[in-house]
């Protein structure tokens, strides 16, 4: 076992957790995409991993949606865990669309 020199080394430092607030479910609630995302901003990243959402035809129904509010959008397909390389270019990349 490892020797404890203190009782500040096992307590946690402060931290804010921000949870959802807003979980959307149930058919037909795809087509509120848009305006949620337009309640956030003028620009969306949409980050999304494996073939599901695009193989049910539902990634291209999310960007018409995010289009009809006129948004600029990024979209990224990342399968596991995204690699900090991966995080700096797609922020990158979303700096670089247009406010």
């Amino acid at each position: 076992q490892p020797e404890r020199t203190s009782d500040r080394a096992a307590t946690v430092s402060s931290f804010d957790w921000i949870m959802p607030r807003k979980i959307m479910f149930g058919e037909g609630r795809l087509t509120e995409a848009g305006a949620v995302a337009a309640g956030f901003g003028k620009r969306v990243l949409l980050v999304t991993g494996g073939k599901s959402l695009k193989a049910s035809g539902r990634l291209e129904k999310i960007f018409e949606h995010l289009d009809e509010k006129q948004l600029q959008w990024l979209h990224a397909k990342i399968e596991g865990e995204p690699t900090v390389e991966a995080v700096d270019a797609l922020t990158a990349a979303l700096a670089g669309l247009t406010r």
